[in-house]
């Protein structure tokens, strides 16, 4: 199944946000496996940088890359 990552549930998943994490950690989770066909839309990893600023920025960089490592970016697909 492919599916479109919104920008929040990445959020949820990486600030460990309730009441959201369960659900957005399974999603990646599936991702990660597999089991999914995960996308992100290209303006969310400029979104997601600014959002997550306060974030040391190697951890921010090491979030960016396992994100971007299991999800395609949304223009491959068109």
């Amino acid at each position: 199944m492919v599916i479109l990552v919104d920008t929040n549930v990445i959020i949820d998943f990486l600030m460990t946000r309730e009441p959201f994490y369960r659900a957005s950690s399974e999603i990646m989770k599936k991702c990660a496996d597999g089991e999914l066909t995960g996308y992100i839309a290209f303006h969310s990893i400029p979104n997601l940088w600014y959002i997550l600023r306060k974030v040391p920025e190697e951890r921010r960089r090491g979030w960016m890359a396992d994100v971007c490592s299991f999800l395609e970016n949304f223009l491959k697909m068109i």
